[in-house]
């Protein structure tokens, strides 16, 4: 049984320092939660130490995304190259090990027409959708949702306080996808294994673990 796992977080460095400098209005509680225990050391590494990571739990393939807040609060100027950055080491990643990871797109999303561009150039790349965390603006985002735009890619937005392995969500496109939130949650293998048997039947718990994120995402190997 192949078992995929979406937002699966890891941090580019240069990004956190960014919005760390930001006024206390702008800026966002969550990288607190990166620096605690080893969480930042398993974010910075997009290769083995990951890779051994998901062997250890028995996930075939994470797709990738940048921890919350990425870019979104900062300036149009300061988000664009950020994005850029952090969506050309993820394809790096996926070009490295393109069995084991796929990865979500970072955005600009300060600047619409930016980040629609960003997202075209990104689907150049292979990417398999874009991250949109529940932080753009004003209006906050209060679903959880999968959609798709002209370019065939999903969006996959996150709320501000994911779901763990044992809460599945149903989706409106997709069904069933589950999310072990790396490396905030951490399920053992037998935690993932228990998860799995809790469908009627072996199709429906393969439909679950990778068909969905295989149709959804348009994983074809």
């Amino acid at each position: 049984m192949t078992v995929i796992a979406i937002e699966e977080h890891w941090n580019l460095p240069e990004l956190t320092s960014a919005v760390r400098a930001l006024p206390d209005d702008r800026g966002d509680e969550s990288i607190v939660l990166d620096e605690l225990g080893d969480n930042l050391e398993r974010l910075d590494d997009i290769g083995e130490a990951r890779i051994a990571a998901m062997d250890a739990q028995g996930i075939d393939m994470q797709i990738l995304s940048l921890a919350p807040p990425v870019t979104q609060p900062l300036d149009p100027a300061d988000a664009l190259p950020l994005a850029m950055r952090a969506n050309d080491i993820a394809a790096e990643a996926v070009r490295r090990h393109p069995a084991r990871f796929r990865a979500f797109a970072t955005l600009p999303m300060a600047d619409a027409r930016r980040a629609a561009a960003e997202l075209e150039r990104t689907a150049g790349l292979g990417f398999v959708g874009a991250m949109v965390y529940e932080r753009p603006g004003a209006a906050p985002l209060t679903t959880r949702a999968t959609t798709t735009c002209s370019l065939r890619p999903p969006h996959w937005v996150s709320p501000l306080h994911p779901p763990v392995l044992a809460r599945p969500h149903r989706q409106p496109v997709a069904g069933l996808l589950f999310s072990t939130d790396y490396p905030f949650q951490r399920p053992s293998k037998a935690d993932i294994d228990r998860f799995g048997t809790a469908f009627p039947t072996d199709e429906d718990r393969e439909r679950f673990m990778a068909g969905n994120a295989r149709a959804l995402f348009a994983i074809t190997s």
